[in-house]
């Protein structure tokens, strides 16, 4: 049967050193725009200078201005970084519709070239079917591919509506032991059998009382591109594909020639994992086979993407920090000749210090409140990599807000304690 196919998430290991290099660059960077001019601020005595040093209002607005932006956009990876991370422990522990924990998947590369496999796939499988019945493993089903890890679609009609009234279903081939190894109820009718050439299909109950309702979807007829399927089961709604939206959903027996082939049997441990491995390279002796518990290997590949979101979240953290440091020495810099003298008319140090906030509160603020904006946008980017999870998730929103604070104090602490350890008899004595 034509199918249209599509990663639902990018399942890729990006490269270690190319990931460090863009790192180091951007880190060398951030020290370099916005480290090291704060730092040869700081570096002026307080108790010297002519005047009142003040930085050109020119130069404090654009500096003002970058950090407006560093402070947005550093809010918006976090909140998109964060959001990546819910949604991994949502995706792993929350209801899916079967049980995801307890399963070992093993995923395996047949040997010989592609004719070959394609030659010997029927004899193949029939060889690993007989060799996992036989051992002492409980019972395994077959799938054409991971669950959340792929999307397949088909165009599917009844037989009495036009060729062109079409219904997309999601496609999940999967072997019909495989409801009850996975947990999936069947709530009405039976699992079709695994002869390579059946054409039964079981849907779920979304696409059952889509194109049915209240009657029953067994023994009714769907036609698809290449193939008529006859319904011979119904199942609880599950999320097979996304974590999205439960949409319409049709399971077909796995073909032999599957790639790549998958094997899921309800059991963990290492000597489970070693035996399915023995089984599967007792038929083929060559076979590249991965093997691991099934919450492991989808939690492994999210967390490869919530890692480099994390990664440049950090950079563009540390590159607002910096900014917000300089920024904010430039400031009491510029303002020393006056912190000397408000303290000695007996100014109190919270009234400098809202004073020194001044300045910079506006640029802050807008930063934030520019970030926020910018988060919900990204909330909607990144909505169908979310898994059901809201993109306006207060934990998620409340994470950044608790990371920006501390990034914020730490930032601001050294240049204020400095502001207020200002001597002003030395200060004054100094400017006269």
């Amino acid at each position: 049967m034509h199918v249209a196919e599509m990663p639902a998430r990018d399942v890729w290991e990006p490269n270690a050193a190319v990931f460090a290099y863009c790192a180091g660059v951007s880190l060398l960077m951030s020290i370099a725009f916005s480290l090291l001019p704060a730092l040869r601020s700081t570096r002026v005595s307080l108790a010297h200078g002519a005047g009142l040093a003040a930085t050109p209002s020119g130069r404090m607005r654009f500096n003002l201005a970058l950090l407006t932006t560093q402070i947005a956009l550093s809010t918006s990876l976090l909140t998109g970084a964060s959001l990546l991370s819910r949604a991994i422990v949502h995706a792993t522990t929350g209801d899916i519709g079967f049980r995801l924990d307890g399963l070992t998947i093993a995923v395996f590369a047949p040997s010989g070239t592609d004719d070959e496999r394609r030659a010997t796939a029927v004899a193949r499988r029939q060889a690993l079917e007989q060799a996992l019945a036989s051992s002492t493993l409980p019972r395994t089903a077959f799938m054409s591919t991971l669950p959340l890890s792929s999307f397949r679609s088909t165009q599917v009609r009844r037989p009495e509506d036009s060729p062109q009234a079409t219904t997309t279903f999601d496609l999940f081939p999967v072997s019909g032991s495989a409801f009850d190894v996975l947990g999936v109820q069947l709530i009405e009718g039976r699992p079709y059998s695994d002869r390579f050439d059946n054409s039964e299909a079981v849907i779920n109950q979304r696409a059952a009382r889509l194109l049915w309702p209240g009657e029953s979807a067994i023994g009714k007829t769907l036609i698809g591109p290449d193939a008529t399927y006859r319904i011979v089961g119904v199942t609880t709604d599950a999320h097979f594909v996304t974590r999205d939206a439960i949409r319409p959903t049709m399971h077909v027996p796995v073909k032999p020639e599957a790639v790549p082939p998958v094997i899921v049997i309800r059991a963990v441990g290492p000597a489970v994992i070693d035996q399915l491995k023995a089984v599967i390279r007792s038929v083929d002796p060559r076979a590249s086979v991965v093997a691991r518990p099934l919450s492991e290997q989808l939690a492994g590949e999210m967390w490869t993407g919530a890692r480099v979101a994390w990664a440049a979240s950090v950079l563009a953290l540390a590159l607002a920090t910096f900014g917000v440091f300089g920024v904010f020495a430039h400031v009491v810099e510029a303002r020393r000749r006056e912190i000397g003298i408000r303290l000695a008319l007996g100014a109190g140090k919270a009234e400098i210090l809202r004073s020194l906030f001044r300045t910079t509160r506006i640029a802050i603020l807008g930063g934030l409140v520019a970030g926020l904006v910018l988060s919900l946008t990204t909330g909607a980017v990144l909505e169908q990599f979310l898994f059901g999870l809201s993109p306006f998730d207060p934990v998620a929103f409340g994470i950044v807000a608790i990371i920006l604070g501390i990034a914020g104090f730490v930032a601001t602490f050294i240049p204020a304690r400095r502001a207020l350890s200002v001597d002003p008899a030395t200060t004054l004595r100094a400017d006269g």
